[in-house]
């Protein structure tokens, strides 16, 4: 005759392993779920032009300008293909930095976990730059000397920027 008690933990045993199974299938279906919807979703991301334009400015600290636009998938996550990139000086008038593209991969997990968007890689092709050296033999980009440090809530900006 078989222990009571033993039939009970067998029981268990085979609720918790049919109860994981089934967290994980589902969180599986989930993620599934959220990479279509993002591949969906993503090229209509041009309509946004200038919400971009603002976020990036927003990322970067200074005024920016996108000649064109344009979303898509590159590795693990959501990308933003930028097209004659501009970066101005802090009065908006003159031209600091331009490049024929750029392409900002999203921070997909960091992104779901703040609710926002994160920046991840920045790639840069076709810059055009002024590097001047100071006073005290640094090296700044002309325009940029004086870009403001993000507020304290902004580090992961600021870190994405340094990487």
């Amino acid at each position: 005759m078989r222990n009571p008690s033993y039939e009970s933990y067998v029981k268990l045993l085979r609720f918790l392993i049919s109860a994981l199974w089934l967290s994980l299938a589902t969180l599986i279906i989930g993620i599934g779920l959220l990479f279509s919807v993002a591949r969906l979703v993503l090229p209509e991301l041009g309509k946004y032009h200038d919400e971009v334009a603002a976020w990036v400015s927003d990322v970067l600290g200074q005024p920016v300008k996108i000649g064109g636009l344009a979303a898509g998938w590159h590795g693990l996550g959501p990308s933003v293909d930028l097209r004659d990139v501009t970066v101005l000086d802090a009065t908006g008038r003159q031209a600091v930095l331009r490049c024929a593209s750029a392409r900002i991969d999203i921070n997909l997990w960091e992104s779901l976990r703040r609710w926002q968007f994160e920046p991840g890689q920045l790639t840069v092709s076709g810059l055009h730059l002024v590097v001047v050296r100071g006073a005290d033999g640094g090296i700044a980009v002309m325009g940029l000397e004086t870009m403001p440090q993000p507020a304290a809530r902004d580090v992961s900006n600021r870190r994405a920027l340094e990487q």
